[in-house]
């Protein structure tokens, strides 16, 4: 399954850049016991460290300066986020912010879809739109910490199905994820005139 999007400027036919995404998807049946007890053993040091919490409006200004740390050295497409383009975020999805020893340090936005599947049955998609954690938090294990708090909001939401989107060339995601037990169900592929035109954190 190929989906192509054609941001605002980059016409049909025009030669605009492509950026590839790998669309991956878990179904929550899929989820094995042993697959959650590794990630919390993976865990078990810095989860009582991690302090976390469905980010509030007040929250906005501190997740635009945690997304542009995060994502400034990152393979994806990158543009500094405004307060604009997180609260239009904010507005359409649920963000598990989390701090470290008092600091800002990581967060992951999550939206639940609806969608048919390919027998006809409608299903309850539960959607991981990004996950950004702080350079300085890095390699601690902090992603799969805010990933299981992700996982117990989509269990407590009866979701049938998890996806993410990776950019195809950020091979740490892709690791990541795989490892978590998504698998390729897809691309997007994204026309625009740069880089500057796509929205980070929005599902396109």
């Amino acid at each position: 399954m190929t989906r192509v999007v054609e941001v605002e400027g980059a016409k049909a036919g025009d030669a605009a850049p492509a950026f590839r995404y790998i669309i991956m998807n878990l179904p929550m049946n899929k989820v094995s016991p042993e697959k959650l007890a590794e990630m919390a053993s993976k865990t078990r040091q810095v989860r009582p460290l991690l302090k976390s919490w469905v980010a509030g409006e007040a929250d906005i200004p501190r997740l635009v300066d945690l997304y542009n740390a995060s994502f400034f050295q990152c393979p994806d497409p990158y543009r500094p986020v405004t307060e604009a383009d997180m609260r239009a975020i904010f507005e359409k999805s649920t963000i598990i912010m989390g701090t470290m020893y008092g600091a800002d340090a990581a967060f992951i936005v999550n939206k639940i879809e609806t969608r048919t599947n390919e027998t006809g049955k409608v299903e309850r998609l539960g959607v991981i739109c990004g996950i950004a954690v702080h350079p300085r938090f890095r390699q601690k294990g902090l992603a799969t910490a805010i990933g299981l708090a992700a996982y117990d909001f989509f269990k407590d939401k009866a979701v049938d199905c998890l996806q993410c989107e990776v950019y195809e060339k950020n091979d740490p995601s892709m690791a990541f994820i795989t490892w978590v037990g998504f698998r390729p169900a897809g691309q997007l592929v994204v026309k625009a005139p740069s880089a500057q035109q796509i929205n980070p954190l929005e599902r396109v």
